[in-house]
């Protein structure tokens, strides 16, 4: 808000064109502390911004300032597509430096295959099952019953154990013993990936040489369980209807054939 604000806020709603909104979304850089200086463009946060305007500007004709939207007739290149695969060393170095709290949410994300929105929300009392960890996807509600495995209760057993202990609805819990909110999380994840992507103290080389997100460890899962299991076992694990989603947009090539069990 603040940012169309100082861009747009001298402006009457009607008078905003979307030759305004393209150049905002072509010159929109990313201002991240470590590559504002870069002056690196930013397209996808750029149409995530103008998407987010969208609303706002629907709230302007619904309170009277304004009788156009210019952004729903907008059209918006594709997002390119992300390839980006997390290989097993990656994942390991990055998780060697993690803190406590992010090493859990790591092998959490690592073995069921979820989102930080769905690792976040996990509440022992209503999710677990004698069968595994029950999860219902953000995006579709799709319900999926995580099984069992060793390494699943040794990291649920690690995520009880973080203090305080007290209010203890939720398995992943902050310093305040409470849920992180998306913000919250979500900082500290950028502040594990500068870290990563940053030089030691003695000079050491980063060891990471490029950035992933969180998201990245459910296509880590994806590609790990095809490799065991195959692409239908990668399907189940994901909660998806067809088999060809996992395929075309998680299952990533490693240069192996998947090896079935």
């Amino acid at each position: 808000i603040d940012r169309f604000n100082r861009l747009f806020g001298h402006m009457l709603q009607d008078c905003l064109t979307q030759k305004h909104l393209y150049t905002y979304i072509d010159r929109r850089i990313d201002e991240r502390e470590e590559f504002k200086h870069l002056n690196k463009p930013a397209p996808s946060a750029a149409r995530h911004d103008v998407r987010f305007l969208k609303k706002m500007l629907n709230k302007g004709i619904k309170w009277g300032a304004g009788t156009v939207n210019q952004v729903l007739t907008l059209e918006f290149d594709p997002d390119p597509s992300d390839a980006r695969d997390v290989t097993p060393d990656e994942y390991a170095a990055v998780y060697k430096i993690a803190s406590e709290r992010m090493q859990i949410a790591m092998e959490l994300g690592d073995i069921t295959g979820q989102d930080a929105q769905e690792i976040r929300s996990i509440r022992p009392k209503t999710d677990f099952t004698d069968e595994g960890i029950l999860f219902r996807r953000g995006k579709t509600g799709n319900a999926v019953i995580v099984e069992w495995t060793p390494d699943l209760r040794a990291v649920v057993e690690r995520a009880k154990a973080l203090k305080p202990d007290i209010p203890k609805e939720f398995l992943l819990r902050n310093e305040a013993g409470k849920q992180y909110t998306k913000d919250g999380f979500k900082s500290l994840w950028q502040k594990l990936m500068r870290k990563a992507t940053s030089p030691g103290k003695n000079g050491e080389p980063p060891v990471l040489a490029k950035r992933f997100k969180f998201k990245h460890l459910r296509k880590k899962a994806a590609t790990d369980v095809a490799e065991q299991r195959g692409p239908e076992a990668a399907r189940d694990l994901l909660a998806h209807a067809d088999v060809k989603v996992t395929k075309k947009n998680y299952i990533q090539p490693r240069g192996r054939k998947p090896v079935r069990a």
